[in-house]
């Protein structure tokens, strides 16, 4: 996936710090696929989000978003960026695997070049195990017995830092064999 490009924050399009920053890095003639399973209420986000992309000016016909009640409305589409905002990781982890959106979806789109956008927990989705996330979000509602995740990189991340700082960083590194762990503020983007 040498070609993929990643781009991770705390904060998604709806935010106007992280639109602006975002604006100088998307090409708006593109086609976005947004995976809102981490949120609470995956119709509302879909449709936020698509308004945020609609005012960084991407055609609104060319924003999608995965919808569960359809699972298998896009496999097989190649879309241009991969948008997978905030919310519950572990409930984004299991919608994902019990859904094979990694499969069907993810994984074929970033091997023909797309990039990936990973809000919060679409960030930590990315990386190769989410078990660290414990350390500062428990997991009640979602049972996993592997918190494997899609292992676009090789690091683990921090999202929301300014709200946790260097105790967690701290705890995190220990638990990260000897992984770098990247942090990421709120009004921040991280690009790899």
């Amino acid at each position: 996936i040498a070609m993929s490009r990643f781009i991770f924050a705390s904060m998604g399009v709806r935010n106007d710090i992280i639109r602006e920053k975002l604006s100088s890095k998307l090409d708006t003639s593109k086609r976005v696929l947004i995976i809102p399973c981490a949120a609470s209420n995956e119709e509302l986000t879909a449709k936020a989000e698509k308004e945020a992309f609609c005012k960084l000016g991407f055609d609104r016909n060319k924003i999608y978003a995965f919808d569960i009640t359809k699972p298998n409305k896009y496999f097989g589409i190649c879309f241009d960026y991969i948008y997978v905002p905030g919310g519950n990781q572990y409930k984004l982890l299991s919608e994902i695997r019990e859904h094979e959106i990694d499969k069907k979806i993810i994984m074929p789109c970033l091997e023909k070049g797309a990039a990936y956008i990973g809000i919060s927990a679409g960030a930590y989705a990315a990386t190769e195990n989410m078990h660290y996330c414990l350390l500062f979000e428990p997991n009640d509602k979602y049972p996993l017995d592997d918190y494997s995740a899609l292992g676009l990189v090789e690091f683990n991340i921090i999202c929301h830092y300014n709200k946790y700082g260097n105790e967690i960083y701290d705890q995190v590194k220990e638990r990260s064999d000897s992984k770098k762990v990247i942090t990421i503020e709120d009004d921040m983007i991280f690009e790899c």
